[in-house]
């Protein structure tokens, strides 16, 4: 804490709530259970938790180390605790109560959570300045193995740990970019051979229609017309679709978002676009052709 790029240290048994073990205890006749989480007295303020009610762990206290006890808002929701604060569970003192914080990835519900004093370390919390990183983690080991040689220093940053969390996610997202990149591009060449298919195919037409006085945008619209009411209705067919895989991929998610309509109206305005930009090149080219060659066209 001497160093000015070190903001705050807590220690921890483990990184997270251990969502494998778990307190069994009763409360006015009701069982109930908790999974506990042993930090030390810097801990909530470290991460920024919010106490809602009561206090956090003090250690001008000393019987906080041994009778204390902080839960979640899960907990006492749960359990139908009333002003708990002061009362006696799993042998402890309920001290506080803090607002609920996801402790384990989104897929999962915010569990009944206890926060336990420690009497052991295994983990030390280290909020750092980010003004000069690589200087701060060499003078971190530096304490370490000053103060814990026996044991090697390592260390890894929170926002990677959560970041891992959700690595299926990002892999996915990477192969379906791929995978819509490489659709759009192959329908794009559809669509480019199509217009100019369509184009050749109509070229005395145009040619007679520029004689009769119709302008350029006049000819584009028509091209593109009867290509557009095709990206239209293949929106149709292909939203309900998106919209069922979406929403029973967010079913994994104890946390998410409802889906709205405005993805997939953007989505459709987007197609049009592209589909109006890959027409419109071949629709312009026919379009100025000089009429007289177009008359003379078999």
């Amino acid at each position: 804490m001497k160093d000015p790029d070190i903001l705050n240290v807590a220690y921890t048994r483990f990184n997270e709530a251990d969502a494998n073990n778990s307190w069994q205890g009763k409360y006015e006749g009701r069982e109930i259970k908790i999974h506990p989480f042993w930090v030390d007295a810097n801990y909530v303020s470290l991460m920024g938790l919010k106490v809602i009610e009561g206090r956090d762990f003090s250690e001008d206290m000393t019987t906080d180390l041994n009778q204390a006890i902080i839960l979640n808002q899960t907990a006492v929701r749960q359990f139908g605790l009333e002003s708990p604060v002061g009362k006696k569970l799993f042998g402890r003192t309920l001290i506080g109560i803090v607002q609920d914080f996801n402790y384990q990835s989104l897929y999962h519900k915010i569990e009944p959570l206890g926060l336990i004093p420690l009497t052991g370390v295994n983990k030390a919390n280290v909020k750092i300045s980010t003004r000069n990183v690589t200087a701060t983690l060499s003078f971190i080991e530096k304490q370490w193995k000053a103060l814990s040689p026996d044991y090697p220093f390592e260390y890894h940053f929170l926002e990677e740990s959560y970041a891992q969390l959700y690595e299926s996610e990002k892999k996915s997202s990477v192969l379906f970019n791929f995978f819509a990149f490489i659709a759009l591009s192959i329908a794009c060449l559809g669509l480019f051979g199509l217009a100019s298919f369509s184009a050749e195919q109509r070229t005395k037409e145009i040619g007679i229609r520029k004689v009769l006085g119709s302008t350029v945008s006049n000819i584009v619209i028509l091209l593109s017309r009867s290509f557009m009411k095709w990206v239209l209705f293949a929106n149709l067919i292909a939203w309900p679709i998106a919209w069922y895989a979406m929403n029973k991929w967010l079913q994994n998610f104890a946390y998410r978002i409802d889906l709205t309509i405005w993805p997939f109206l953007w989505s459709g305005f987007i197609a049009l676009l592209i589909a109006l930009f890959t027409v419109s090149w071949q629709a312009i080219r026919a379009a100025t052709t000089n009429p007289v060659e177009a008359l003379k066209y078999e």
